[in-house]
């Protein structure tokens, strides 16, 4: 009954219930200094919606200590998850 009401609603184009909402991701932990650096990093973005700059990536892991290949790859990363949400909200945009 619960997967017709929900395909009843899909057709009326009215929104989910709730209880309909799909549980969100899990972050695996290991990525969690990742997304914590990347949302400290999101002011340094600009007014044009930019991709976050490499010297404020690189300046962000120099106060905290970080150097080497430890931050050629936490840099990689940050990048990584920076371009992906760059895409989904451009996608999100074209949308409306």
């Amino acid at each position: 009954m619960r997967a017709r009401d929900r395909e009843l609603r899909k057709m009326q184009g009215r929104p989910p219930l709730p209880e309909d909402e799909p549980e969100p991701a899990q972050l695996h932990e290991d990525l969690a200094p990742v997304i914590e650096a990347w949302q400290e990093l999101l002011a340094d973005r600009g007014a044009m919606g930019t991709p976050l700059a490499y010297t404020a990536m690189s300046r962000w892991c120099e106060d905290r200590g970080i150097r080497g290949d430890e931050r050629v790859r936490l840099c990689r990363l940050i990048r990584a998850v920076d371009v992906a949400h760059l895409n989904a909200t451009h996608k999100q945009k074209g949308r409306r």
